[in-house]
């Protein structure tokens, strides 16, 4: 039965209502207290709803229940870029690709946060990581912005 609440939040989040999706993922949760892909979509309608608190806290329960999940803690470390969290989302990224060692996404998103927190030398380590690691021609922008941020703090 919760299955049915699941595919109603998944429709309603990608038609945009995100309320609708956040009440449909609830009821799924109602249902089946551990159904993680209900919790995950919860998430994404808070998000959704810019209810930051909302995300953060479900995020913060899937990962005390599933604390080795790099997806969670992605998740989380870009909620706390968004809210100018700037050591928590490094935090996040760095679990997730410690969980997954190939997450490129994960050390460009440091990379960034590293880059508005002034930390140099993290910067370039997470930037060449990146570098080194990707191979989808869909971060091509990511991977520019990271050579060309190499250059510019090598040549502080």
């Amino acid at each position: 039965m919760p299955e049915g609440y699941f595919n109603l939040c998944w429709t309603e989040f990608q038609l945009g209502r995100c309320a609708s999706a956040v009440d449909a993922c609830t009821q799924a949760l109602v249902l089946n207290p551990d159904y993680i892909e209900a919790r995950k979509n919860l998430t994404e309608a808070y998000e959704c709803l810019a209810l930051q608190d909302g995300a953060i806290k479900t995020l913060i329960d899937d990962l005390r229940n599933n604390p080795g999940d790099p997806e969670l803690h992605f998740k989380l470390g870009a909620i706390y870029e968004d809210e100018q969290l700037w050591d928590r989302a490094v935090n996040e990224f760095q679990n997730a690709y410690k969980l997954d060692p190939n997450y490129v996404m994960a050390y460009f998103r440091a990379a960034r946060v590293l880059d508005r927190m002034l930390r140099a030398e993290e910067t370039i380590a997470h930037c060449q990581r990146f570098i080194d690691l990707v191979r989808d021609p869909k971060y091509d922008r990511q991977k520019n912005w990271c050579i060309d941020r190499v250059k510019e703090l090598q040549f502080r």
